[in-house]
Parts: C-alpha cells; sequence; structure tokens
C-alpha cells in the first residue's frame, strides 16, 4: 500500500462506489413502486454508460431481455412488461432490440426520484 498510494485510493474509491450503489439499490426497492424502479433501473444505466462513453447521445446498447430488468427489480417479467408500455406511452424511454432510448431524461428522472449523486459524478445528463 505504501508502495502504490494512487491504487490504493483507487480499489478504495471503487469500494466505496460499489457500497454507494448497494445502499441506492435497498433504499430504491423498498420505496419505489414499479414504475420508479425499472425508471431508475434505466437512469442508472445510461447514466453509468455515459461515464464510460458507452452511449450514442440519449441512445444506448442494453442486450438485456424484460427477465432481465424484472430481475434486477424485483418485479414479474409480466409486470416489466406492463411498466415499459407505461414508460414508452408517456414518452419517457423506448426499451427495445437491446436498445434503450431516454426520449425524455428529465421525466425519467422525476419517476425514479433518481439523484445521480450517489454515483459520484457531476455534469453527466443533467
Amino acid at each position: 500500500m505504501a508502495r502504490h498510494p494512487p491504487l490504493v485510493r483507487s480499489l478504495w474509491f471503487s469500494t466505496m462506489l460499489d457500497a454507494a450503489i448497494s445502499r441506492e439499490w435497498i433504499f430504491r426497492l423498498g420505496n419505489l413502486p414499479a414504475l420508479g424502479r425499472v425508471a431508475h433501473f434505466f437512469c442508472e444505466l445510461g447514466t453509468r454508460l455515459s461515464i464510460v462513453d458507452l452511449g450514442e447521445g440519449s441512445t444506448f446498447a442494453l442486450p438485456l431481455t424484460q427477465a432481465d430488468v424484472a430481475d434486477a427489480c424485483g418485479l414479474s417479467s409480466e409486470h416489466v412488461n406492463r411498466v415499459l408500455r407505461q414508460l414508452r406511452e408517456a414518452q419517457v424511454l423506448l426499451f427495445a432490440d437491446g436498445r434503450l432510448t431516454m426520449q425524455d431524461w428529465d421525466k425519467a428522472k422525476a419517476i425514479a426520484q433518481f439523484d445521480q449523486g450517489y454515483l459520484y459524478v457531476d455534469g453527466v445528463n443533467d
């Protein structure tokens, strides 16, 4: 540790970020309805992909199934299907063919009660 302080700082930052994400999800799973959970999931993924330049504006490759989203959000696939329809009809986002398009970040953030502060980033998708 004494010989490589920058590496130690990076590892601790990574550990703290993982803990912050876990705390956020524990809180969100217990306090958000299904619509908010799914919106939060996509807001977080979109933000994290933007940080590492893996998005094309508001569109991201996201090769997940509805079952994958359901597992991540603690919901059934059928419920996720209904939530995705609601988000699509509200023109918040589109999730199809392995791509996510955020049509309205502000609406998505409001539905998700999303505050990216726990990701320790500034200026991404503000």
